[in-house]
Parts: structure tokens; sequence; C-alpha cells
């Protein structure tokens, strides 16, 4: 009664507008879902950030010191070299992919995001996977549980990635309301991209299930090594970058549009990478990814 009593003696317009954000859900006049979303996309850059100074930078060094000292590779261990490669193309960016992915998407579709938990547990699933990875291979120290569960938590942070992305919050299975065919190059390459890293994703995991039987070092076979790198490098980071420059770049910088019609045969190009690293054919998927330039 006491809080019903002060609410009275508030002016007709501000008990209004206090019934009015009761009743009705914040919209894009609303400040504070935007700051919410901000702050969510600052801890995704802080933390790529982190990753380039300290696993991927720090360990890079140390490796070429290493190699200084004996004069040639022999010296430096492989655990290490793929630890710090999966920091440097996962660690700082993949997460800043993702973090910008999270923050832009939703309003690509015209709407804001509402899903920050799941925004939030992307972040520390991701960091934490990532995280684990290239400790494994720096310590070697319980690195047969490390490898599979960061593969698991990466892949559980796609998965929450594609769900923020693609679902509409409110309706469990229910997609937007029907959506257009995508037209531009950028969506097709972000589609592409995605479907590229949950292949190379569910890869990593598949080959780190097979080091913890087979394997006495947290080091993923040479062949298999190759095909993962293939696929998470020209499969995904790039077309990301790529299908983002063409969203953001041409328009901050004055450039000429993209050419759209150019997005069937860049991503048969993806497509085709994917699928000659996966069948082995490396000097194939080289030469593909040589030629495939966005236009």
């Amino acid at each position: 009664m006491p809080a019903k009593s002060t609410d009275e003696t508030l002016p007709e317009p501000w008990r209004a507008a206090y019934e009015r954000d009761r009743l009705n859900p914040p919209d894009y006049a609303d400040p504070a879902p935007e700051r919410r979303a901000a702050r969510m996309l600052a801890a995704f850059i802080l933390t790529g950030l982190c990753f380039l100074a300290l696993p991927g930078t720090l360990l890079g060094v140390w490796n070429l010191l290493s190699i200084a000292e004996h004069h040639n590779g022999a010296g430096v261990s492989n655990a290490w070299i793929q630890a710090h490669g999966h920091a440097q193309l996962f660690g700082w960016v993949g997460t800043f992919i993702l973090g910008i992915s999270l923050y832009v998407l939703p309003k690509f579709r015209g709407r804001t995001l509402k899903r920050l938990a799941a925004a939030w547990a992307v972040w520390a699933l991701w960091t934490v996977g990532v995280t684990w990875r290239w400790w494994a291979g720096v310590s070697a120290q319980a690195w047969r549980p490390a490898l599979i569960v960061s593969g698991a938590l990466e892949l559980v942070a796609l998965v929450l990635v594609l769900r923020v992305v693609a679902f509409k919050p409110g309706h469990r299975g229910a997609r937007d309301e029907p959506s257009k065919r995508p037209s531009d190059l950028g969506s097709w390459l972000g589609i592409f991209g995605f479907a590229s890293l949950a292949v190379a994703l569910v890869l990593s995991l598949g080959i780190s299930i097979y080091v913890v039987a087979t394997a006495p070092w947290p080091v993923y076979p040479a062949t298999s090594d190759r095909i993962f790198l293939l696929i998470a490098l020209w499969g995904f980071a790039v077309p990301m970058a790529w299908g983002y420059s063409t969203r953001f770049v041409t328009v901050f910088l004055g450039l000429e549009a993209p050419v759209h019609r150019a997005a069937g045969v860049l991503c048969a190009g993806i497509s085709a990478i994917v699928v000659c690293a996966l069948a082995r054919q490396f000097l194939l998927a080289d030469l593909l990814a040589r030629w495939r330039q966005p236009q």
C-alpha cells in the first residue's frame, strides 16, 4: 500500500510511462538492451585481445626462440605448435567473429539481441574450451580429458550461436517469420562459413577422441591436423572476414559495392575446399584456396 500511495503522488505522464514499460517489451528506443549487447560484445573483444597477446603471441615468440636456439624446428614440441595455432585461429580470430556475429546478425534480421544469457554462455563455453585446449598442449597435464572436453565445449558454443542468431525468442523450434532467401554476398559467405566451422569442430572432436585413445602426447596426426586447419581457415575464418567486409568495409571506405552474383561461385569454392580437404586432396584444395577471391 505505501508503494501504491507513492505511485499516486507521481505526475500522470510518469505513471503512464511506468505502466507502458511494464506492459510492453523494450524496443529500439530503449537503450538498455543495446547497452547490454554492447557489454557482451566488449567481453568477446577483450577476450580475443587477451588470446592475441598471451597464448597466441607469447607462445609464438617462445616457439621462435626455441627454433633459434636449436637452429631448426626440431627442438619445438609439436603440441606447443598446435596449441599456438589453435589459440591464434580460434582464440582471437574465432572469438572476434563469434562476438561480432552475436551482436550484429540479430540486427540484420530486424530485431534486438534478446537471448543475452545464451550469448554470455557462448562466451564462457568458447573461452573455457579454447583456453583448456591451449593449456593441454602447453602443459600436457590431464590432456586426455582436456582435449575431449574442450572440443565438446567449442561445439556446444557454436550450437548456441546458431540458436541465438537463427531462431526467434519465445517460439521454441520456430524460426522467424517467413524469411526471404538471402540475396547478398555477405549473408551467403556467413552461412557457409558457419557450416564449415561446424564441420571443423566436429572433425576436431573426432581427432581428439582418436588421439586420446591411441597417442602418448596431445598431438594431432599431421594429415588430420592439415585437414582441420584447411577447413577452419579457408572454410570459416577467411569467408567470414570477407562476408563482414562486404557489409562494413565497403561502406566505411566508400568502395564499390560487391558483386553479389558472385555468391554462388564463392560458396561453391568454399564447399569444394572442404570436400577436397576431407578427401585429402590437398593440392587441389590449395589451388582452389589461391584461386577463390571475392569480387
